[in-house]
């Protein structure tokens, strides 16, 4: 973890606003083991469910938290003049703003910022710490916190765009299909022709980038995925456009009939972007299909942000969203 004492640069100013924070509730122990053998039953083909995808808002009637629970803790965050901005469908996940003063008092913790070495850069971070603590009475419903902490995504900004030279040996639709065998699907009809995917990103893509990259490889020229700013989230703009641009282009190379939804946000406070446009497709969009490129190792990110994003492909595939 980057949140260690020789990094200390100091506590973060009280005044500080923090946005899109959010509370991760948890199950009681049936409803948790009735929503997994659910799921399984979900996958079973013999199951009378296979197949039988929910909707967010019944995944949270038949198996999320109770809204006593819910509302307990919203209660209690509204008590610490914190505003809860929202509560997600399957009610695994209340959203909230305040000042990092406001937060740090709520969960006994403080805020500092941290100086960090990431690659070539130097970053000043923000990190809870200590671990935060909640009142013993909504302890065990309250499973985690995320955005308590700036998150590092790792990106690859340094690919290399479509091109040829001495030593590059760059994968093409056709290299691509050879390799996994994708042809036996296409000839059964499987294109990806009425399926919507969306890909989850952190910066939206050059519309010339996905046509020149058509071009060169002889797929369709034309298409271009459609792009969506979740309402929590903002607009990035064209800041790190190679790792959306792969993502597109492989899916719409591999699947050339499918249409792609392209979900971004920007970091809102310490929230990360991408979970944002996660959220928005898990909750709101619900396209099937759903990639995601961006990430960071979990010994790194620590168990609150893994456990924040086990949740919500839990939900997802409830949904039926691969």
């Amino acid at each position: 973890m980057w949140a260690v004492a020789q990094a200390d640069q100091g506590a973060l100013d009280a005044n500080t606003q923090l946005s899109n924070l959010t509370v991760l509730l948890s199950r009681p122990a049936a409803r948790e083991a009735a929503f997994k053998r659910y799921m399984d039953d979900q996958q079973n083909l013999s199951s009378a469910i296979y197949h039988k995808w929910l909707v967010p808002e019944a995944v949270g009637k038949q198996f999320g938290p109770s809204l006593e629970d819910v509302n307990a803790v919203s209660q209690w965050l509204t008590s610490q003049n914190l505003k809860v901005t929202s509560v997600s469908p399957d009610r695994m996940r209340i959203t909230f703003d305040g000042s990092s003063g406001a937060v740090a008092r709520a969960l006994g913790t403080e805020f500092h910022r941290y100086k960090v070495t990431s690659g070539k850069s130097v970053e000043q971070r923000i990190a809870v710490n200590r671990e935060p603590s909640v009142p013993a009475v909504l302890a065990p419903v309250i499973a985690a916190f995320g955005g308590l902490a700036t998150e590092s995504l790792v990106s690859d900004d340094n690919s290399v765009e479509y091109s040829a030279g001495t030593n590059l040996h760059l994968m093409t639709p056709a290299n691509f299909n050879k390799i996994y065998d994708v042809t036996p699907a296409w000839n059964a009809g499987y294109n990806g022709t009425g399926v919507k995917v969306a890909v989850i990103a952190a910066s939206r893509v050059n519309a010339n980038d996905i046509t020149d990259y058509q071009t060169a490889v002889g797929l369709t020229v034309g298409a271009q995925p459609y792009t969506i700013i979740p309402p929590a989230g903002t607009d990035p703009g064209v800041v790190s456009p190679s790792e959306p641009t792969l993502d597109v282009n492989r899916v719409m190379s591999v699947a050339p009939g499918a249409f792609v939804d392209l979900v971004v946000s920007g970091t809102v406070g310490t929230n990360s972007g991408v979970y944002i446009a996660a959220q928005y497709e898990v909750n709101t969009l619900l396209d099937p299909v759903m990639s995601i490129s961006y990430g960071g190792c979990e010994a790194t990110s620590g168990s609150s942000v893994e456990a924040t994003w086990n949740s919500l492909f839990q939900t997802a595939a409830s949904e039926g969203i691969s």
